[in-house]
């Protein structure tokens, strides 16, 4: 799978509210390229500038990392 289509799975899967937004908030961050640039450039055609992805697929990787320790927080606390 190419890093493109790895990282729009990875986007696409978040399900916790508010984590994609975070994301792209990080992105812009990193990057300094404005939020809407990012998901009106970047996550809307599903094409990310190669010197960028590695740290996408790292921040997405942990917002996975979040999202899954939060599931399973609720799950041991139910």
């Amino acid at each position: 799978m190419d890093k493109n289509k790895n990282i729009m799975n990875l986007y696409k899967s978040i399900e916790m509210k508010g984590l994609k937004t975070k994301v792209v908030e990080v992105v812009s961050n990193h990057t300094g390229i404005k939020i809407l640039s990012i998901k009106n450039n970047w996550f809307s055609n599903g094409q990310f500038p190669e010197d960028h992805q590695d740290f996408l697929i790292k921040t997405l990787q942990n917002a996975h990392v979040i999202q899954n320790e939060y599931i399973n927080n609720i799950k041991v606390n139910l």
